[in-house]
């Protein structure tokens, strides 16, 4: 009996999904008859000085458009946000198609050109209100006739809204998108137990991490005025509910203290985390000394954070624990070694004793918490 080789199916799933996603929907040659980069002469310069400047670009008779349906929980641009964008980017790059952010309560100085949005549209609705987002969503759809719209799943209200809009235009969603490509996509299904391929519907639902964020595309983001839509809803924003932060998954938690083999004062290392609202993580050698449970060790081995902000005191930074925190937006860390791994990974790096800082910012905290009630907020 001759044995032939082996077949890797998702291997060559994967490798089909990549051909499709460089071709056509990866780099392809600019389209003059679509793009348009405008040279402007700054004030007071001559050409001959060369002080020219390139302004952004924009794009005219799109193909297509793509709707991009933002969170924007804080009202800024955080990373899955972006991640949105450059799925809405690249597939809009297909065809010579335009971007169109769909931007609730933003704030003002949010940048989308640098994100990949070619216009926005902003509303503010002051707060959640899902059944008012759906509608204004619908009635964007029948304005602009988008070839797709994208949400992203996960707990902060896009998934929810998007599959209100499906259920209302009795349209069929792909939901737990985790691969996206020009012509087909895979999701995750079975109770996020298997992978199904399929074609790309209109409306997606995307995973965190399914397309990497673009950056600098210098597109215009040019404001287009909201249109009108019908306002009312059953349903009101209760606001956010307090919990404790530690009864959240680390997986889902926004804001997380981790403490490693440098802190020895837990008391104030938790005062800290309870002054923050943070969750509490440690590092493999905090769990294996058993000063947090197993179920809060961060890394590879433990849970991967998409927190917005970890603090980390008193960790090095083994490789499996920077596997852990690789998607968090920002880092800080307090280790008393410079050269510490941890510390390259970090955006502020704070060169000192974990058992030194602590103790200080728990009077920094109280300090500022007794300013804020001697002022009434």
């Amino acid at each position: 009996m001759i044995q032939g080789e082996r077949r890797d199916p998702r291997a060559e799933r994967a490798a089909r999904l990549l051909r499709r996603q460089l071709s056509p929907v990866g780099p392809h040659p600019v389209n003059p008859a679509r793009e348009e980069c405008i040279v402007e002469q700054t004030a007071g310069s001559t050409p001959e000085e060369g002080d020219l400047r390139r302004t952004r670009r924009q794009i005219s008779d799109p193909t297509w458009v793509i709707l991009t349906v933002l969170d924007l929980e804080t009202g800024m641009l955080d990373v899955h946000d972006r991640e949105l964008l450059g799925a809405a980017r690249r597939l809009a790059d297909a065809r010579g198609g335009a971007v169109i952010a769909l931007a609730f309560d933003a704030k003002r100085d949010t940048d989308f050109g640098e994100a990949g949005a070619d216009c926005v549209i902003r509303l503010d609705v002051g707060g959640y209100h899902p059944e008012r987002r759906a509608a204004f969503v619908i009635t964007v759809m029948n304005v602009f006739a988008p070839k797709h719209v994208l949400f992203c799943e996960g707990p902060t209200g896009g998934s929810d809204v998007g599959r209100r809009v499906a259920a209302r235009l009795r349209e069929r969603p792909a939901t737990a998108v985790k691969e996206l490509g020009a012509m087909e996509i895979v999701r995750r299904g079975g109770g996020h137990r298997a992978d199904l391929s399929g074609a790309v519907p209109r409306i997606l639902v995307l995973l965190p991490g399914t397309t990497p964020p673009v950056n600098q595309t210098g597109c215009e983001a040019e404001e287009i005025a909201p249109p009108d839509f019908d306002s009312t809803a059953r349903l009101q924003d209760g606001g956010l509910l307090q919990v404790d932060p530690n009864a959240v998954p680390l997986s889902e938690a926004l804001l997380v203290c981790g403490a490693g083999n440098g802190v020895r004062d837990w008391a104030a290392f938790r005062a800290v985390a309870t002054a923050l609202g943070a969750a509490q993580g440690g590092s493999r050698v905090a769990c294996d000394a058993d000063k947090l449970p197993r179920y809060r060790q961060i890394g590879a081995s433990g849970t991967s954070l998409e927190a917005r902000c970890y603090l980390a005191f008193g960790i090095s930074g083994a490789p499996q624990h920077l596997q852990g925190i690789a998607r968090c937006e920002h880092v800080i860390a307090v280790n008393i070694d410079p050269h510490a791994p941890i510390m390259r990974r970090a955006d502020l790096a704070i060169v000192s004793d974990a058992q030194a800082v602590l103790p200080a910012f728990v009077r920094l905290l109280e300090s500022l918490r007794r300013k804020a009630q001697g002022h009434g907020g």
